[in-house]
């Protein structure tokens, strides 16, 4: 299977990085079902990364890298990285070309508001025409993403046009105008 001989070849990435034991636990909870939800299996992995090097004598010095703040999130973005690139690997292999960006919407100057994750219940709930407080929550934020999606797009073609004219006037600025009607000899752009 791709997806396991990807989590195994990301695991021994995380255990020869940080020196330590790594715990991947596949999660598919739909592989038995024949009529999985339309959003797909739901495959996934949960790793678990102590924080303390592992020796052949047992737990070892702290890892500062993951336990530091300082130095844990550029960690943490760095596995991000991998994953990512271990994901398009896996589906590269299966002959699609899919690009994985591990950035949050926020980094990707994307303005939604993330989704809820719903979980088996909430899913069981909603397919018996149950009420669920995740589904409803998840509904009002679809809701709101929608609302503003003509606001952001105006927003991008806005964007879009200053950039633009940004690089209209970084183009100007970089040839000599003298003896123009617009720039004079000795003045310079403030």
């Amino acid at each position: 299977n791709t997806f396991i001989s990807e989590v195994t070849a990301y695991a021994h990435w995380l255990q020869k990085r940080y020196r330590t034991t790594i715990v991947a636990d596949i999660h598919d909870p739909h592989k038995d079902n024949p009529n999985p939800p339309k959003t797909g299996r739901n495959l996934h992995v949960h790793i678990t990364v102590p924080t303390r090097e592992v020796t052949p004598q047992g737990m070892g010095v702290k890892l500062r890298e993951l336990d530091d703040l300082n130095y844990s999130r550029n960690e943490l973005n760095e596995m991000r990285q991998e994953w990512a690139r271990a994901m398009e690997r896996g589906f590269k292999q299966q002959g699609e070309n899919i690009e994985f960006d591990e950035r949050s919407y926020a980094k990707r100057g994307i303005d939604r508001i993330p989704e809820p994750k719903l979980g088996p219940a909430a899913n069981a709930m909603h397919q018996r025409g149950l009420y669920s407080d995740r589904w409803a929550l998840r509904e009002k934020i679809r809701a709101e993403n929608k609302s503003c999606l003509p606001y952001l797009q105006e927003a991008k073609v806005a964007e879009t046009k200053l950039e633009e004219n940004i690089r209209n006037l970084e183009k100007l600025s970089n040839q000599k105008l003298t003896g123009t009607s617009c720039l004079i000899e000795g003045t310079h752009w403030s």
